[in-house]
């Protein structure tokens, strides 16, 4: 079995997507069971676990994107693995465009490549079509996650 497939179908049933502050999309999942919450973290290779929190019957940890960047990563890996109703709403989180962006056009693109997903997601972010450069490190981003998830 895939484990990105896994990792989908966990957060198939366990996940959520919602936006944060009403301005940037973001991804979470909450368990009581903390070895699965870090496997899922080490599957997918981004976001943060926390925890744990308490409150509940059980204490509780918590795996969210932390930034654009990181929730694009994620959407890429998971998307085709998830049901209807997730699919469609990833697509609609990734369509959103808040009133005005963060950063000024270009501030990735005069980066050098890294494996980092961070300009190829500001592109998406715009509506634009990603330049090279960007692309080229996003390539390099995906291709060590893979790599790292063999």
């Amino acid at each position: 079995m895939s484990e990105i497939a896994w990792a989908a179908g966990l957060f198939e049933g366990e996940g959520y997507l919602s936006l944060s502050g009403g301005v940037r999309p973001y991804a979470g999942l909450n368990m009581t069971d903390e070895d699965v919450v870090r496997r899922f973290h080490e599957v997918i290779g981004v976001g943060s676990v926390t925890g744990p929190h308490h409150g509940a019957k059980k204490p509780r940890w918590t795996w969210r994107t932390t930034s654009y960047a990181t929730f694009i990563v994620f959407a890429d890996l998971v998307s085709g693995h998830l049901g209807i109703r997730r699919s469609a709403r990833l697509a609609e989180l990734l369509d959103f465009k808040p009133a005005r962006p963060r950063r000024e056009p270009g501030f990735h693109c005069s980066q050098p490549v890294t494996a980092s997903g961070a300009g190829y997601a500001m592109h998406r972010y715009r509506g634009e079509a990603p330049c090279a450069r960007c692309l080229a490190s996003s390539a390099l981003y995906a291709k060590g996650l893979r790599a790292r998830n063999r």
